[in-house]
């Protein structure tokens, strides 16, 4: 891409030093422009940034995909181990700070950081559903058990 940028900046001009139609030619300086600066070319540069930028936009997609699927597989493991753990909400938040604590989890994430970089929920927002989760006493099952 640079050497596009370069060439397309430079004019093709025939060396006058070997005569008008020798066919060697030399690559003439960049035109400046009034405040001394060569013109840079944007076609390649925003073609660049438009392929990381599109990377970039990709990656959090998918990171927010991947928090959705592992906040479900919260939901399931909570709905698996209702009835067979006693006070499970408070078995699977203890599990999550555990988690978070081996794992060195930051207790209070910058949302864009979340937004951006986590493909996991963070630690306080499953220490929280698993607190909150209880469809059964609504007289509810739950999503993904019944």
């Amino acid at each position: 891409m640079i050497g596009a940028a370069l060439s397309s900046s430079r004019k093709r001009m025939p060396d006058p030093s070997c005569g008008k139609n020798s066919g060697v030619a030399h690559f003439d300086r960049p035109s400046l422009p009034k405040h001394g600066r060569p013109r840079r070319s944007t076609g390649s540069s925003n073609s660049a940034r438009a392929s990381c930028s599109g990377i970039f936009d990709a990656s959090a997609i998918g990171n927010a995909f991947s928090r959705h699927i592992e906040h479900q597989a919260d939901q399931y493991g909570l709905e698996v181990t209702h009835g067979l753990t006693p006070d499970s909400s408070q078995v699977a938040a203890l599990a999550f700070n555990l988690l978070g604590d081996v794992n060195l989890g930051d207790p209070e994430p910058n949302p864009v950081d979340v937004f951006l970089f986590y493909d996991h929920p963070p630690v306080p927002d499953r220490v929280q559903f698993a607190l909150t989760y209880d469809p059964w006493s609504r007289g509810q099952s739950g999503q993904f058990v019944k």
